[in-house]
């Protein structure tokens, strides 16, 4: 693989994660609101909230989108459902085609970048993720010796934590004292531990120190440790997405506040919440090196528990939060089975054909990407991504064409090819189209004939010099609507020598030419060129040539 294919296959990558992470941008933001109006509810539905919203970002469309797309389908084609006339033209079956083929996306502005600008990018991206990872690692292993460092403890401190646990109703197993400086966290993903610094058994009453047991508990059932886990691989992997940071913050406070909640509801005593959690504070007890440590000793954050502490029975649920839980259902689940790209185009969408009235599926939405490609491939690409059958009458390496369509109907898909090249449409059945290529044209006087941009100057074989011969070669050429050369054929050479003609025919395949044009649409046509190979004293004018 050269550098430039692979700087290619790259740039696809990032723009497929680029595209998924706007997405996941547009299902985020009216979560935001939505949170809002969920401030004043139980802390449970802000903290499930933000879980979905986390799994939203390892989901991408690409998942549900096209299982969605073929049960539509599927119920469509079948014989109760088959769909006759116009009626079913107006369904659309809300998905985008995800995965498109490298070179397809040549034709995108942020592929035209120079080649090793997507590879630097990944390296850069890849030393900072790397460098995220080894982080992440690093704290994973201090946890895991964080939890294995049970200290032994005696006297008072062994019948407050006693205390503490018949009161909290914990396994003993699952508590482990430290002598770290550490703010009291649950450890470990698997089996997760809940870690008290010594100094934690000192400075609270049995009491308060079961209180600090459940909110911690109650971390474990809510699997928090996990997902802190998966909020640091989120880091890593999309550490550039601006509202990660925002997202993430939201998730470990509504983490928290629900485990203040669910603590109290368990039976924890309010006033001696607030006491232990006081008494944590004045300790200066440093985070946990724990990833899965949600407690982190924000003071704005303390804050926040402390008013709703000071009130345990005020968040009740009520009509609005209900309205805004089924509101952000129908967000997250509508960002997940359907599409939410921003539309755009390069190369406008042309005018409506009549013909593809018949097709059942024609607001089917597509999203493809062609530079200069031939007519053939973006049709084939277009019937693969919008379930029809297209049989391409013509040429298949004539007639090239330039697309980006993003969740474009398919209809106006396949008129925004017709909008750039002469082709006809046959819709044979109503998923089944047939499509006539132009074929080179002969030159009329309607059509403005093409002009040299590039040339290439035949040279004279080293045979024909040293025997002296000389001659004329015509060949006929088909200009394509690109300006490309296609196929050459030699009409005629009156020397006989077959060196002659294929100097002049290779010399003209290599030529760039303004394209023929007629009613100003770039059209193919058939050109004759005359070479001729004469010997001059100069040898810069041994061949010439006419057109």
């Amino acid at each position: 693989m050269t550098l430039v294919a692979l700087d290619r296959t790259l740039g696809v990558v990032w723009i497929e994660l680029l595209r998924h992470l706007w997405q996941t941008a547009l299902v985020l933001l009216p979560l935001f609101f939505l949170a809002r109006v969920l401030r004043s509810a139980p802390a449970r539905w802000s903290h499930r909230l933000w879980v979905a919203a986390l799994i939203k970002l390892f989901v991408p469309l690409a998942v549900f989108g096209p299982l969605a797309a073929s049960m539509l389908h599927r119920f469509a084609r079948s014989d109760a459902a088959a769909p006759t006339g116009t009626v079913f033209e107006s369904f659309s079956v809300f998905v985008t085609t995800i995965g498109v083929d490298p070179a397809a996306v040549a034709g995108t502005t942020i592929t035209r970048l120079p080649a090793p600008f997507w590879t630097v990018c990944t390296a850069v991206y890849l030393a900072i993720a790397c460098a995220l990872i080894v982080r992440t690692l690093h704290d994973l292993a201090a946890a895991r010796r964080l939890a294995r460092a049970d200290v032994p403890v005696d006297g008072v401190r062994r019948a407050r934590l006693d205390a503490a646990i018949r009161l909290a109703g914990v396994p003993r197993d699952r508590v482990r004292v430290c002598d770290a400086n550490v703010i009291p966290s649950l450890v470990g993903t698997t089996h997760p531990r809940i870690v008290l610094p010594s100094r934690l058994l000192d400075a609270l009453e049995a009491d308060e120190l079961a209180a600090v047991l459940l909110h911690e508990e109650m971390h474990r059932r809510n699997r928090d440790a996990a997902l802190s886990v998966a909020q640091r691989v989120a880091s890593a992997l999309v550490f550039f997405f601006p509202l990660l940071g925002p997202m993430q913050r939201r998730l470990r406070e509504a983490a928290e506040l629900r485990c203040d909640e669910d603590a109290i509801n368990a039976g924890a005593d309010p006033s001696a919440y607030v006491r232990a959690l006081a008494g944590t504070i004045r300790l200066g007890l440093e985070p946990s090196p724990a990833p899965a440590a949600l407690g982190d000793g924000n003071l704005s954050l303390i804050g926040k528990r402390l008013a709703r502490l000071a009130e345990p029975r005020r968040s009740e649920t009520m009509i609005k939060h209900r309205i805004a839980i089924v509101a952000a259902v129908i967000v997250l689940v509508a960002g997940v089975v359907f599409p939410v790209t921003p539309a755009k185009r390069i190369a406008g969408l042309g005018p409506p054909i009549a013909e593809l009235d018949r097709l059942w599926n024609g607001s089917l939405p597509v999203s493809l990407a062609f530079e200069k490609t031939p007519a053939a491939k973006v049709l084939e690409a277009i019937a693969k991504a919008g379930t029809i059958n297209v049989t391409v009458v013509g040429r298949q390496d004539c007639c090239p064409v330039t697309v980006v369509l993003a969740d474009v109907p398919l209809r106006q898909a396949l008129e925004a090819v017709a909008a750039q090249i002469d082709l006809h449409y046959e819709v044979v059945d109503n998923h089944s189209v047939r499509v006539t290529l132009p074929s080179p044209r002969v030159p009329t006087a309607d059509i403005v004939m093409p002009e040299l941009v590039t040339k290439v100057e035949p040279v004279y074989p080293k045979d024909a010099r040293e025997a002296r011969i000389v001659g004329k070669v015509i060949l006929q050429a088909v200009i394509r609507e690109d300006g490309t050369v296609g196929d050459v054929q030699v009409l005629s050479n009156d020397s006989g020598l077959p060196s002659l003609a294929e100097s002049a025919t290779t010399a003209v395949s290599q030529r760039v030419y303004r394209p023929a044009t007629k009613d100003g649409k770039p059209v193919s046509i058939y050109f004759t060129i005359r070479v001729d190979f004469r010997l001059d004293t100069d040898d810069d004018k041994d061949v010439s040539e006419s057109q």
